[in-house]
């Protein structure tokens, strides 16, 4: 793939940080060279994915890739509030929906 040839070309400098232990045994299978650091589960920033993405790369420090995931469901509002809403899910049956995966690049 193109998209992953060019993803690996900056690999050596940077590595993908994340508290999830699923995530990071996904990464790990998916793209093997990737450096991994476990890291800290950040407070979440009240504000939008895209905000929230860049805060958290920033709070992870340099050279790293941080990861982020928002679930987006039709007439609702949860972003990348999921934790908050996990007992909800079942109200949402029938909705269209899908997950957004945000990688932002802290790169001084």
């Amino acid at each position: 793939m193109i998209y992953l040839q060019t993803f690996e070309g900056f690999l050596p400098k940077f590595a993908l940080v994340t508290s999830n232990a699923r995530k990071i045994r996904e990464y790990r299978e998916l793209i093997p060279n990737l450096r991994i650091e476990e890291g800290q589960d950040l407070p979440e920033v009240d504000s939008d994915d895209e905000t929230v993405a860049i805060y958290k790369a920033i709070d992870n420090g340099p050279f790293t890739i941080s990861e982020d995931t928002s679930l987006e469901v039709e007439g609702e509002e949860i972003g990348v509030n999921l934790k908050w809403f996990k007992e909800k899910i079942p109200t949402f049956v029938g909705k269209k929906a899908y997950w957004k995966v945000l990688l932002s690049k802290n790169d001084p």
